[in-house]
């Protein structure tokens, strides 16, 4: 969020989607809108380039896109983030990819939160775990990282461990680890 050069417009609605527009250096961007206390944030981590596209290091950007086709939300974007927003059940919820590579999220979703005001507690992160065996779904209120890079920089951006996670797991007793998350063929 460094491009901001800090002219603020007011929020508007865009095809059901609440977003706010603030002027950067290259023109004007969809930034999304504050959001409300009772708004769930879910977080997909993930990496933007598309050599990750359909590995298993991606999971967690594949469920916030499955999740959105399954609401029926619409991605918008920004230089820093895809973001689709609505409600589900008379919930109000906001998916979030960072457009970060996945060990460098913590600091781009920190700015995030104090851009549209959220906190730790309202956010979901669903990520991949190498030791969970394939397609094993486990949650966790908090606690440590448990050797997954990118939840350590968040965990260390926020200054808690109190964010609720959903592991994907993504383990196939593959010996070489970094081979295997950037692998295709989840």
């Amino acid at each position: 969020m460094s491009a901001l050069i800090g002219i603020s417009l007011p929020a508007c609605r865009i095809d059901g989607q609440r977003i706010s527009i603030r002027r950067t250096d290259s023109g004007a961007t969809l930034w999304p809108a504050p959001v409300d206390r009772d708004e769930q944030l879910i977080v997909g981590l993930g990496n933007p380039e598309s050599r990750y596209t359909d590995t298993p290091h991606n999971v967690g950007y594949e469920v916030a896109d499955r999740l959105a086709t399954s609401w029926g939300l619409k991605w918008d974007k920004n230089p820093e983030v895809w973001f689709a927003r609505g409600s589900v059940n008379g919930q109000a919820v906001c998916l979030l990819k960072m457009r970060l590579a996945m060990n460098l999220t913590g600091p781009g979703l920190k700015q995030l939160s104090e851009t549209m005001r959220f906190s730790p507690e309202q956010c979901i992160l669903v990520f991949d775990d190498l030791d969970l065996p394939l397609g094993a779904v486990k949650t966790r209120i908090k606690g440590s990282a448990g050797g997954h890079r990118g939840v350590a920089s968040i965990l260390e951006a926020f200054q808690t461990d109190a964010i609720r996670r959903v592991k994907i797991g993504v383990g196939n007793g593959d010996k070489d680890r970094s081979r295997h998350l950037c692998c295709e063929g989840i």
